[in-house]
Protein backbone atom coordinates (compact mmCIF):
# COMPACT_ATOMS: atom_id res chain seq x y z
CA UNK A 1 0.00 0.00 0.00
CA UNK A 2 1.35 3.35 -0.97
CA UNK A 3 1.75 5.89 1.86
CA UNK A 4 1.39 9.64 1.74
CA UNK A 5 1.76 12.58 4.12
CA UNK A 6 -1.96 12.65 5.01
CA UNK A 7 -1.94 8.92 5.87
CA UNK A 8 1.03 9.48 8.18
CA UNK A 9 -0.68 12.34 9.95
CA UNK A 10 -4.05 10.63 10.35
CA UNK A 11 -3.37 9.05 13.81
CA UNK A 12 -2.26 12.42 15.14
CA UNK A 13 -5.35 14.14 13.74
CA UNK A 14 -7.60 11.52 15.37
CA UNK A 15 -5.94 12.10 18.73
CA UNK A 16 -6.38 15.85 18.41
CA UNK A 17 -10.07 15.42 17.54
CA UNK A 18 -10.58 13.24 20.62
CA UNK A 19 -8.84 15.73 22.86
CA UNK A 20 -10.87 18.63 21.48
CA UNK A 21 -14.17 16.79 21.53
CA UNK A 22 -16.88 16.52 24.17
CA UNK A 23 -18.98 13.81 25.71
CA UNK A 24 -16.96 10.68 26.50
CA UNK A 25 -14.00 11.66 24.37
CA UNK A 26 -10.56 11.79 25.94
CA UNK A 27 -10.03 15.23 27.42
CA UNK A 28 -6.73 17.04 27.75
CA UNK A 29 -5.83 17.65 31.40
CA UNK A 30 -5.92 21.11 32.88
CA UNK A 31 -2.72 22.75 34.07
CA UNK A 32 -2.95 23.32 37.81
CA UNK A 33 -0.54 24.98 40.20
CA UNK A 34 -0.44 25.48 43.97
CA UNK A 35 1.85 27.73 46.01
CA UNK A 36 2.07 29.43 49.39
CA UNK A 37 3.65 32.60 50.76
CA UNK A 38 4.13 33.45 54.43
CA UNK A 39 1.99 36.47 55.40
CA UNK A 40 2.64 36.39 59.15
CA UNK A 41 2.56 39.91 60.62
CA UNK A 42 5.06 41.23 63.15
CA UNK A 43 4.60 39.88 66.67
CA UNK A 44 3.06 43.14 67.86
CA UNK A 45 0.31 44.32 65.51
CA UNK A 46 -3.44 44.87 65.61
CA UNK A 47 -5.36 41.59 65.79
CA UNK A 48 -8.71 41.10 64.01
CA UNK A 49 -12.10 39.84 65.13
CA UNK A 50 -12.94 42.59 67.62
CA UNK A 51 -15.01 45.77 67.77
CA UNK A 52 -12.16 47.65 69.41
CA UNK A 53 -8.40 47.93 69.01
CA UNK A 54 -6.54 44.88 70.37
CA UNK A 55 -2.78 44.47 69.98
CA UNK A 56 -1.23 41.03 69.56
CA UNK A 57 1.63 39.73 71.66
CA UNK A 58 3.15 37.09 69.39
CA UNK A 59 2.72 34.61 66.55
CA UNK A 60 1.40 31.22 67.65
CA UNK A 61 1.62 29.66 64.19
CA UNK A 62 2.43 31.07 60.74
CA UNK A 63 -0.19 32.58 58.45
CA UNK A 64 -0.14 31.92 54.71
CA UNK A 65 -1.55 33.14 51.43
CA UNK A 66 -2.34 30.02 49.41
CA UNK A 67 -2.92 30.19 45.69
CA UNK A 68 -4.33 27.78 43.12
CA UNK A 69 -4.08 28.56 39.41
CA UNK A 70 -5.94 26.71 36.67
CA UNK A 71 -5.18 26.94 32.96
CA UNK A 72 -7.12 25.50 30.03
CA UNK A 73 -5.40 26.66 26.88
CA UNK A 74 -5.75 30.44 26.84
CA UNK A 75 -8.25 30.43 29.70
CA UNK A 76 -6.66 31.17 33.09
CA UNK A 77 -7.93 31.64 36.65
CA UNK A 78 -6.56 32.05 40.14
CA UNK A 79 -8.07 31.53 43.60
CA UNK A 80 -6.15 32.83 46.63
CA UNK A 81 -7.22 32.22 50.21
CA UNK A 82 -5.37 33.97 53.02
CA UNK A 83 -5.16 33.18 56.73
CA UNK A 84 -6.72 36.51 57.73
CA UNK A 85 -10.14 37.61 59.00
CA UNK A 86 -11.03 39.57 55.85
CA UNK A 87 -9.86 42.00 53.18
CA UNK A 88 -10.59 45.57 52.21
CA UNK A 89 -11.58 46.15 48.59
CA UNK A 90 -8.80 48.62 47.94
CA UNK A 91 -6.26 45.99 48.95
CA UNK A 92 -7.76 43.22 46.81
CA UNK A 93 -8.13 45.57 43.83
CA UNK A 94 -4.44 46.42 44.11
CA UNK A 95 -3.35 42.79 44.49
CA UNK A 96 -5.55 41.53 41.64
CA UNK A 97 -4.22 44.20 39.28
CA UNK A 98 -0.62 43.30 40.11
CA UNK A 99 -1.29 39.57 39.73
CA UNK A 100 -2.93 40.15 36.36
CA UNK A 101 0.02 42.23 35.16
CA UNK A 102 2.52 39.52 36.13
CA UNK A 103 0.57 36.43 35.05
CA UNK A 104 -1.75 37.47 32.25
CA UNK A 105 -4.74 36.20 34.22
CA UNK A 106 -7.71 38.58 33.75
CA UNK A 107 -8.65 40.50 36.89
CA UNK A 108 -12.20 39.13 36.57
CA UNK A 109 -10.75 35.61 36.85
CA UNK A 110 -8.85 36.29 40.09
CA UNK A 111 -10.50 35.87 43.50
CA UNK A 112 -8.85 36.80 46.80
CA UNK A 113 -10.63 35.47 49.86
CA UNK A 114 -9.97 34.90 53.56
CA UNK A 115 -10.31 31.94 55.90
CA UNK A 116 -11.81 34.38 58.44
CA UNK A 117 -9.52 33.34 61.26
CA UNK A 118 -9.94 35.67 64.24
CA UNK A 119 -6.27 35.07 64.86
CA UNK A 120 -5.33 37.16 61.83
CA UNK A 121 -4.04 40.73 61.58
CA UNK A 122 -6.45 43.67 61.48
CA UNK A 123 -4.86 45.35 58.48
CA UNK A 124 -7.97 46.42 56.63
CA UNK A 125 -10.87 47.52 58.87
CA UNK A 126 -12.31 50.70 57.27
CA UNK A 127 -14.11 51.82 60.44
CA UNK A 128 -11.71 51.06 63.27
CA UNK A 129 -8.59 52.15 61.41
CA UNK A 130 -10.17 55.51 60.59
CA UNK A 131 -11.12 56.02 64.24
CA UNK A 132 -7.64 55.16 65.45
CA UNK A 133 -5.99 57.38 62.89
CA UNK A 134 -8.33 60.26 63.68
CA UNK A 135 -7.51 59.88 67.36
CA UNK A 136 -3.75 60.13 66.84
CA UNK A 137 -3.85 62.52 63.91
CA UNK A 138 -2.68 59.98 61.33
CA UNK A 139 -4.17 60.42 57.87
CA UNK A 140 -3.10 57.19 56.15
CA UNK A 141 -0.87 54.12 56.35
CA UNK A 142 2.25 56.22 56.02
CA UNK A 143 1.41 58.24 59.15
CA UNK A 144 -0.13 55.41 61.18
CA UNK A 145 2.58 54.46 63.73
CA UNK A 146 1.60 50.77 63.83
CA UNK A 147 1.71 50.44 60.06
CA UNK A 148 4.70 52.75 59.66
CA UNK A 149 6.75 50.64 62.04
CA UNK A 150 6.00 47.41 60.20
CA UNK A 151 5.11 48.23 56.59
CA UNK A 152 2.89 45.16 56.86
CA UNK A 153 0.17 46.12 54.39
CA UNK A 154 2.67 46.64 51.57
CA UNK A 155 4.40 43.35 52.39
CA UNK A 156 1.06 41.56 52.60
CA UNK A 157 0.04 42.64 49.09
CA UNK A 158 3.46 41.63 47.77
CA UNK A 159 3.14 38.15 49.32
CA UNK A 160 -0.32 37.62 47.82
CA UNK A 161 1.10 38.44 44.41
CA UNK A 162 4.11 36.22 45.10
CA UNK A 163 1.86 33.23 45.87
CA UNK A 164 -0.15 33.66 42.66
CA UNK A 165 2.94 34.02 40.46
CA UNK A 166 4.58 30.98 42.09
CA UNK A 167 1.43 28.89 41.62
CA UNK A 168 1.36 29.70 37.91
CA UNK A 169 5.04 28.79 37.56
CA UNK A 170 4.38 25.50 39.38
CA UNK A 171 1.45 24.58 37.12
CA UNK A 172 1.52 21.09 35.64
CA UNK A 173 -0.88 18.82 33.75
CA UNK A 174 -3.29 17.60 36.40
CA UNK A 175 -6.60 15.94 36.97
CA UNK A 176 -9.21 16.67 39.64
CA UNK A 177 -11.09 14.22 41.81
CA UNK A 178 -14.20 15.69 43.39
CA UNK A 179 -16.90 14.89 45.92
CA UNK A 180 -18.23 15.67 49.39
CA UNK A 181 -18.21 14.02 52.78
CA UNK A 182 -20.54 14.53 55.75
CA UNK A 183 -18.90 15.90 58.88
CA UNK A 184 -21.67 15.86 61.49
CA UNK A 185 -21.49 17.18 65.02
CA UNK A 186 -19.07 20.06 64.41
CA UNK A 187 -21.15 22.91 62.99
CA UNK A 188 -24.22 24.32 64.73
CA UNK A 189 -26.60 27.10 63.80
CA UNK A 190 -25.97 29.75 66.44
CA UNK A 191 -29.35 31.54 66.26
CA UNK A 192 -32.12 30.42 68.62
CA UNK A 193 -35.74 31.30 69.27
CA UNK A 194 -36.10 32.27 72.91
CA UNK A 195 -39.05 32.10 75.31
CA UNK A 196 -39.16 35.91 75.47
CA UNK A 197 -40.06 35.97 71.75
CA UNK A 198 -36.65 37.15 70.55
CA UNK A 199 -33.94 35.45 68.52
CA UNK A 200 -30.51 35.36 70.14
CA UNK A 201 -27.08 34.51 68.77
CA UNK A 202 -25.10 32.09 70.96
CA UNK A 203 -27.46 32.38 73.96
CA UNK A 204 -25.17 30.39 76.25
CA UNK A 205 -24.76 26.79 77.33
CA UNK A 206 -27.96 25.02 78.41
CA UNK A 207 -29.84 28.31 78.51
CA UNK A 208 -33.32 27.49 79.88
CA UNK A 209 -34.81 30.26 77.76
CA UNK A 210 -34.06 28.44 74.48
CA UNK A 211 -37.11 27.19 72.57
CA UNK A 212 -35.48 25.84 69.39
CA UNK A 213 -32.81 26.55 66.82
CA UNK A 214 -33.73 29.25 64.29
CA UNK A 215 -31.92 27.90 61.23
CA UNK A 216 -30.26 24.87 59.60
CA UNK A 217 -26.69 23.67 59.28
CA UNK A 218 -24.91 22.05 56.36
CA UNK A 219 -22.63 19.17 57.34
CA UNK A 220 -21.23 18.45 53.87
CA UNK A 221 -17.60 19.36 53.14
CA UNK A 222 -16.88 19.55 49.38
CA UNK A 223 -13.39 18.48 48.29
CA UNK A 224 -11.44 19.11 45.09
CA UNK A 225 -8.24 17.06 44.94
CA UNK A 226 -5.53 17.84 42.37
CA UNK A 227 -3.40 14.94 41.12
CA UNK A 228 -0.33 15.10 38.88
CA UNK A 229 -1.35 13.67 35.50
CA UNK A 230 2.02 11.98 35.09
CA UNK A 231 2.86 10.55 38.50
CA UNK A 232 -0.66 10.18 39.85
CA UNK A 233 0.44 11.86 43.09
CA UNK A 234 -1.92 14.24 44.88
CA UNK A 235 -0.28 17.64 45.38
CA UNK A 236 -3.04 19.97 46.53
CA UNK A 237 -6.69 20.32 47.41
CA UNK A 238 -9.46 22.84 47.90
CA UNK A 239 -12.06 22.24 50.60
CA UNK A 240 -14.74 24.39 52.21
CA UNK A 241 -17.04 24.09 55.19
CA UNK A 242 -20.07 26.10 56.29
CA UNK A 243 -18.80 27.00 59.75
CA UNK A 244 -17.15 30.11 61.18
CA UNK A 245 -13.37 29.99 61.30
CA UNK A 246 -13.53 31.79 64.62
CA UNK A 247 -12.68 29.01 67.05
CA UNK A 248 -9.31 30.36 68.12
CA UNK A 249 -9.54 33.58 70.13
CA UNK A 250 -6.20 34.29 71.75
CA UNK A 251 -3.95 37.34 71.66
CA UNK A 252 -1.36 35.70 69.40
CA UNK A 253 -1.72 35.20 65.66
CA UNK A 254 -3.03 31.82 64.53
CA UNK A 255 -4.46 30.26 61.36
CA UNK A 256 -7.14 28.51 63.49
CA UNK A 257 -8.39 25.11 62.34
CA UNK A 258 -7.37 25.46 58.64
CA UNK A 259 -3.75 25.63 59.86
CA UNK A 260 -4.15 22.36 61.73
CA UNK A 261 -5.72 20.81 58.62
CA UNK A 262 -2.66 21.80 56.59
CA UNK A 263 -0.27 20.14 59.04
CA UNK A 264 -2.26 16.91 59.33
CA UNK A 265 -2.74 16.54 55.57
CA UNK A 266 1.00 16.99 55.01
CA UNK A 267 1.59 14.02 57.30
CA UNK A 268 -0.40 11.87 54.86
CA UNK A 269 0.37 13.40 51.46
CA UNK A 270 3.86 14.77 51.97
CA UNK A 271 5.42 18.00 53.18
CA UNK A 272 4.83 19.80 49.87
CA UNK A 273 1.08 19.11 49.80
CA UNK A 274 -0.97 22.33 49.94
CA UNK A 275 -4.38 22.43 51.56
CA UNK A 276 -6.46 25.45 50.58
CA UNK A 277 -9.47 25.91 52.86
CA UNK A 278 -12.29 28.38 52.33
CA UNK A 279 -14.99 29.41 54.74
CA UNK A 280 -18.31 28.50 53.16
CA UNK A 281 -21.67 30.10 53.89
CA UNK A 282 -21.15 30.32 57.63
CA UNK A 283 -22.74 33.63 58.62
CA UNK A 284 -25.07 31.94 61.12
CA UNK A 285 -23.12 28.77 62.03
CA UNK A 286 -20.24 28.09 64.40
CA UNK A 287 -18.72 25.35 66.57
CA UNK A 288 -20.67 26.08 69.76
CA UNK A 289 -23.17 23.42 70.84
CA UNK A 290 -25.42 25.14 73.38
CA UNK A 291 -27.28 21.91 74.11
CA UNK A 292 -24.35 20.48 76.09
CA UNK A 293 -22.55 21.81 79.13
CA UNK A 294 -19.14 20.48 78.11
CA UNK A 295 -16.46 22.75 76.69
CA UNK A 296 -16.52 23.08 72.90
CA UNK A 297 -13.69 21.61 70.79
CA UNK A 298 -10.50 23.56 70.20
CA UNK A 299 -9.29 24.67 66.79
CA UNK A 300 -6.78 21.81 66.81
CA UNK A 301 -9.45 19.18 67.51
CA UNK A 302 -11.63 20.57 64.71
CA UNK A 303 -8.72 20.76 62.26
CA UNK A 304 -7.69 17.18 63.01
CA UNK A 305 -11.26 15.91 62.59
CA UNK A 306 -11.83 17.74 59.31
CA UNK A 307 -8.52 16.53 57.88
CA UNK A 308 -9.29 12.95 58.97
CA UNK A 309 -12.65 13.16 57.21
CA UNK A 310 -10.98 14.56 54.10
CA UNK A 311 -8.47 11.70 54.05
CA UNK A 312 -11.32 9.23 54.55
CA UNK A 313 -13.15 10.74 51.57
CA UNK A 314 -10.26 10.66 49.09
CA UNK A 315 -10.69 7.01 47.97
CA UNK A 316 -14.39 7.73 47.37
CA UNK A 317 -13.87 10.85 45.26
CA UNK A 318 -14.77 10.57 41.57
CA UNK A 319 -12.66 11.75 38.62
CA UNK A 320 -14.05 15.09 37.45
CA UNK A 321 -15.46 14.69 33.92
CA UNK A 322 -15.19 17.22 31.12
CA UNK A 323 -12.36 19.43 32.42
CA UNK A 324 -12.91 22.88 30.99
CA UNK A 325 -12.23 26.28 32.47
CA UNK A 326 -14.64 29.14 32.01
CA UNK A 327 -15.36 32.09 34.31
CA UNK A 328 -18.35 34.39 34.67
CA UNK A 329 -18.55 37.48 36.85
CA UNK A 330 -21.63 39.40 37.97
CA UNK A 331 -22.60 42.14 40.40
CA UNK A 332 -25.50 42.73 42.75
CA UNK A 333 -26.48 46.19 43.98
CA UNK A 334 -26.46 46.03 47.77
CA UNK A 335 -28.80 48.76 49.00
CA UNK A 336 -27.48 50.37 52.18
CA UNK A 337 -29.48 50.95 55.33
CA UNK A 338 -30.36 54.47 56.50
CA UNK A 339 -27.56 56.82 57.53
CA UNK A 340 -28.56 59.33 60.23
CA UNK A 341 -25.98 62.08 61.07
CA UNK A 342 -26.84 62.27 64.80
CA UNK A 343 -26.40 58.50 65.17
CA UNK A 344 -23.00 58.75 63.50
CA UNK A 345 -21.57 61.06 66.15
CA UNK A 346 -22.88 58.92 69.02
CA UNK A 347 -21.52 55.82 67.32
CA UNK A 348 -18.01 57.23 67.11
CA UNK A 349 -17.93 57.61 70.88
CA UNK A 350 -19.14 54.07 71.46
CA UNK A 351 -16.15 52.56 69.69
CA UNK A 352 -13.26 54.49 71.24
CA UNK A 353 -12.25 55.85 74.63
CA UNK A 354 -14.12 55.56 77.93
CA UNK A 355 -17.57 55.37 76.31
CA UNK A 356 -16.53 52.19 74.49
CA UNK A 357 -15.73 50.52 77.81
CA UNK A 358 -19.24 51.23 79.10
CA UNK A 359 -21.16 50.28 75.93
CA UNK A 360 -23.02 46.98 75.71
CA UNK A 361 -21.83 44.55 73.03
CA UNK A 362 -24.81 45.04 70.69
CA UNK A 363 -24.47 48.80 71.14
CA UNK A 364 -20.92 48.53 69.85
CA UNK A 365 -22.08 46.32 66.98
CA UNK A 366 -24.75 48.82 65.99
CA UNK A 367 -22.28 51.69 66.26
CA UNK A 368 -19.86 49.83 64.00
CA UNK A 369 -22.60 49.22 61.42
CA UNK A 370 -23.61 52.88 61.37
CA UNK A 371 -20.02 53.95 60.71
CA UNK A 372 -19.58 51.21 58.10
CA UNK A 373 -22.71 52.37 56.26
CA UNK A 374 -21.28 55.90 56.17
CA UNK A 375 -17.96 54.56 54.85
CA UNK A 376 -19.70 52.60 52.07
CA UNK A 377 -22.03 55.48 51.17
CA UNK A 378 -19.13 57.91 50.83
CA UNK A 379 -17.48 55.56 48.32
CA UNK A 380 -20.39 54.03 46.47
CA UNK A 381 -23.54 56.07 47.00
CA UNK A 382 -26.72 54.37 48.18
CA UNK A 383 -25.84 50.97 46.70
CA UNK A 384 -22.64 48.93 46.91
CA UNK A 385 -21.69 46.82 43.86
CA UNK A 386 -21.12 43.32 45.23
CA UNK A 387 -19.02 41.05 43.02
CA UNK A 388 -19.79 37.38 42.43
CA UNK A 389 -17.55 34.99 40.48
CA UNK A 390 -18.36 31.55 39.12
CA UNK A 391 -15.62 29.22 37.84
CA UNK A 392 -16.59 26.20 35.77
CA UNK A 393 -13.74 23.69 35.89
CA UNK A 394 -15.59 20.57 34.73
CA UNK A 395 -18.94 19.42 33.43
CA UNK A 396 -20.12 18.66 36.96
CA UNK A 397 -17.94 21.01 39.04
CA UNK A 398 -17.92 24.75 39.70
CA UNK A 399 -16.57 27.16 42.30
CA UNK A 400 -18.55 30.22 43.42
CA UNK A 401 -17.06 33.14 45.34
CA UNK A 402 -19.30 35.49 47.32
CA UNK A 403 -18.49 38.66 49.28
CA UNK A 404 -19.04 38.96 53.04
CA UNK A 405 -20.28 36.41 55.60
CA UNK A 406 -23.28 34.78 53.99
CA UNK A 407 -25.93 32.80 55.88
CA UNK A 408 -25.90 29.03 55.39
CA UNK A 409 -29.40 29.05 53.87
CA UNK A 410 -28.13 31.18 50.97
CA UNK A 411 -25.46 28.61 50.17
CA UNK A 412 -28.00 25.81 50.38
CA UNK A 413 -30.20 27.64 47.86
CA UNK A 414 -27.30 28.09 45.44
CA UNK A 415 -26.28 24.43 45.61
CA UNK A 416 -29.88 23.28 45.30
CA UNK A 417 -30.46 25.32 42.13
CA UNK A 418 -26.99 24.93 40.60
CA UNK A 419 -26.71 22.81 37.43
CA UNK A 420 -23.34 21.57 38.74
CA UNK A 421 -23.70 18.67 41.22
CA UNK A 422 -20.39 19.69 42.79
CA UNK A 423 -20.71 23.39 43.57
CA UNK A 424 -18.07 24.67 46.00
CA UNK A 425 -18.86 28.04 47.61
CA UNK A 426 -16.17 30.24 49.16
CA UNK A 427 -17.14 33.49 50.90
CA UNK A 428 -15.47 36.70 52.14
CA UNK A 429 -14.21 37.25 48.60
CA UNK A 430 -12.57 40.48 47.45
CA UNK A 431 -14.18 42.71 50.10
CA UNK A 432 -14.62 43.36 53.84
CA UNK A 433 -16.45 40.92 56.09
CA UNK A 434 -19.94 41.87 57.27
CA UNK A 435 -23.07 39.76 57.53
CA UNK A 436 -25.50 38.86 54.76
CA UNK A 437 -28.61 37.39 56.46
CA UNK A 438 -31.74 36.01 54.84
CA UNK A 439 -34.99 38.00 54.67
CA UNK A 440 -36.34 35.74 57.40
CA UNK A 441 -33.39 36.52 59.66
CA UNK A 442 -33.71 40.27 59.03
CA UNK A 443 -37.25 40.08 60.39
CA UNK A 444 -36.03 38.16 63.46
CA UNK A 445 -33.15 40.49 64.35
CA UNK A 446 -30.20 39.71 66.66
CA UNK A 447 -26.43 40.12 66.27
CA UNK A 448 -25.87 39.39 62.58
CA UNK A 449 -28.77 41.64 61.54
CA UNK A 450 -27.50 44.44 63.79
CA UNK A 451 -24.11 44.13 62.07
CA UNK A 452 -25.30 44.05 58.44
CA UNK A 453 -25.08 47.36 56.51
CA UNK A 454 -27.54 46.17 53.85
CA UNK A 455 -31.30 46.24 53.43
CA UNK A 456 -33.21 42.91 53.56
CA UNK A 457 -33.13 40.82 50.39
CA UNK A 458 -29.40 41.12 49.76
CA UNK A 459 -28.75 37.43 50.50
CA UNK A 460 -31.43 36.18 48.13
CA UNK A 461 -30.19 38.58 45.43
CA UNK A 462 -26.65 37.15 45.74
CA UNK A 463 -28.05 33.62 45.46
CA UNK A 464 -30.11 34.46 42.37
CA UNK A 465 -27.13 36.06 40.60
CA UNK A 466 -24.84 33.16 41.49
CA UNK A 467 -27.35 30.67 40.07
CA UNK A 468 -27.73 32.75 36.91
CA UNK A 469 -23.96 32.72 36.38
CA UNK A 470 -23.80 28.96 36.98
CA UNK A 471 -26.58 28.30 34.48
CA UNK A 472 -24.79 30.44 31.91
CA UNK A 473 -21.63 28.39 32.48
CA UNK A 474 -23.56 25.15 32.10
CA UNK A 475 -24.59 26.14 28.60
Amino acid sequence: MKSNAFTGLWPTICCLLLVAGSGNAIAAPLRVGFAVADISPPAVYRIAGNYSEVMSDGVRDPLFAKAMTIEDGDAKACLIICDVCGHERGLTDEARAKISAKTGIPIANIAITATHTHGGPMHYDPVLLKLYRDRIGAKDDASDPVERASGYRKKFVARIVEAAVAAQKAARPATFDVGSIAVPGIAFNRRYFMKDGNVRCNPGKRNPGIVKVAGPTNDLMPILLATDAGSGKAFGCLSAFDMHTAVYGGSTFSACYPGHMQRKLCETYGKDFISIFGEGCAGDTNHIDVQIAERDPTSEIIGVKLSAKLIEAVPKLKPMPGPQLNVKRGTVAGRLRADRPKEYEVSRDRLIGEAAKKAEFLEQVEAYRILLVRHFRERHGDTVPLEIQAFRIGSDTAIVTLPHEVFVEIGMQIRRESPFPNTIIVTIANDVDCYVPTKKAFAEGSYEVTNSPYEPGIGEALADEAVRLLKDLAK
